[in-house]
């Protein structure tokens, strides 16, 4: 039994945390031990219980401090099932946070399940991990359910590329710093490249995978959220809506992507992997070049590469300068490019040519905890700020939708390479080569 309160103090009201797909990959390695490590920091905002929900227990099993509850997603009865334990405790109506980290086609249920059972109260909160649908039309109808169930504000969309350190910096870089905004443009800039090259397979998320292929899984979002940080104009202020109107003008601006402008790939025995279905010709490998039609950049190629099983394990978005680095007119000498490095480990690094600079972050993001901590805390707390918009969705969807239905069959490619050959000639076409750090032979690329 508790003792007796201290006058004036503050009552901490109590928390529910409930995960849907607490038995999956990413539940298991991220959502959880965020929610373990923010309770054992004593960061969450009062008493917490956590409920996680997927239709088999863990293969390690749950730790102590879930409760878990089996049952098929797709059926109203395991809805029924987690009313029934969620009463009782010591969290009030009203101070829940479900947790959606399942495969995408599930989200729709999920939600039209937590209504039904009456569990999507007023003062509920919903995460929804990424891809947000599959394409244009189940994106909408997911919102049309959340909308229907949750108030906006209470809604949050989760990106965790928007939550690491290396993001961060990029944006800190473009809007607070600002030392090269002058030159960020179109009189100076030659291209951007933004890679996300991953050197592990696909493994154990076979099925989850294949339903979605490497452009819903990387590019329509985490991809796409790197190119509006380095693209888009400064907000007119911190909100959240300042920042998404800067993007969606920006979106708004992008050029419909041509099919001879796309190239795709497999690896080698994807087929293999268990889950993946017969004959599947999924893609695992996309390289592409997009076009902003604005007078900042207009003329200028931005090419976006992912992949599995490539040569190396890094996310970065490099910017070119026009003439290697020459300089603008009364000006110093431009560095030849800025490469951001988001992942392993975050840097701004600007090559001077004969030398190599890294720029000191005097403002970094990675605060306490990893990135899924700090997701967690801004959910709780409400802040808008580094979750995805649903206008931004939209656009995305409309630019992606006809590169996911008109792929066709994906160049296979070999394990601890750099893809398709096609996805160099994408660039040598044009004179370029990836800055990718690989070495050249003489008069290959710029």
């Amino acid at each position: 039994m508790s003792g007796p309160r201290r006058p004036g103090a503050r009552r901490r009201t109590p928390l529910t945390i409930v995960v849907f797909g607490s038995s999956g990959d990413l539940a298991t390695t991220k959502v959880l031990p965020a929610v373990e490590g923010e309770m054992k920091a004593g960061r969450l905002p009062g008493p917490v219980r956590t409920v996680g929900v997927d239709r088999r227990p863990p293969a390690n099993g749950a730790p102590s401090w879930l409760r878990f509850v089996e049952g098929d997603l797709t059926r109203q009865e395991t809805y029924a099932t987690l009313a029934e334990a969620m009463k009782g405790g010591s969290a009030p109506a009203g101070r829940t946070l479900f947790y959606l980290a399942t495969a995408p086609r599930l989200f729709p249920e999920i939600v039209r399940g937590l209504r039904s059972a009456g569990l999507a109260t007023p003062g509920s909160r919903v995460a929804v991990e990424k891809p947000f649908g599959v394409d244009l039309k189940s994106s909408r109808i997911l919102e049309g359910r959340l909308l229907s169930s949750f108030a906006p504000k209470r809604i949050f969309r989760v990106d965790h590329f928007l939550w690491k350190a290396g993001t961060v910096s990029l944006e800190h870089f473009r809007f607070a710093d600002g030392r090269l905004e002058g030159v960020w443009n179109n009189r100076f800039v030659d291209c951007v490249q933004i890679t996300a090259d991953e050197d592990s397979a696909v493994a154990g998320r076979g099925d989850f995978y294949d339903s979605v292929g490497v452009v819903r899984d990387m590019v329509q979002n985490h991809l796409l959220q790197l190119l509006c940080l380095a693209a888009m104009d400064r907000p007119g202020s911190r909100s959240a809506r300042s920042r998404e109107a800067a993007e969606e003008m920006l979106l708004g601006s992008v050029a419909p992507i041509s099919p001879q402008d796309v190239v795709l790939g497999q690896y080698r025995g994807y087929g293999r992997v268990a889950g993946v279905r017969r004959g599947s010709t999924t893609p695992t490998f996309v390289a592409l070049k997009v076009s902003i039609k604005n007078r900042r950049w207009g003329g200028v190629p931005f090419y976006l590469r992912s992949g599995k099983l490539l040569a190396r394990d890094t996310v970065e978005v490099v910017v070119a300068f026009r003439n290697g680095g020459g300089a603008p007119s009364g000006g110093s000498r431009l560095p030849r490019t800025v490469r951001f490095r988001v992942d392993p480990e975050p840097s701004v690094t600007l090559d001077l040519g004969r030398s190599e600079v890294e720029w000191a972050d005097r403002n970094p993001g990675g605060d306490r905890g990893g990135e899924y901590q700090r997701i967690l805390r801004g959910v709780l707390r409400g802040d808008q700020r580094r979750f995805v918009d649903y206008r931004f969705n939209e656009l995305s969807w409309r630019l992606f939708d006809p590169v996911v239905r008109g792929g066709g069959r994906p160049h296979i490619y070999e394990a601890g390479g750099w893809g398709p050959a096609a996805s160099d000639l994408l660039l040598s076409r044009e004179g370029r080569s990836w800055l990718d750090g690989r070495v050249r032979r003489a008069g290959q690329g710029r």
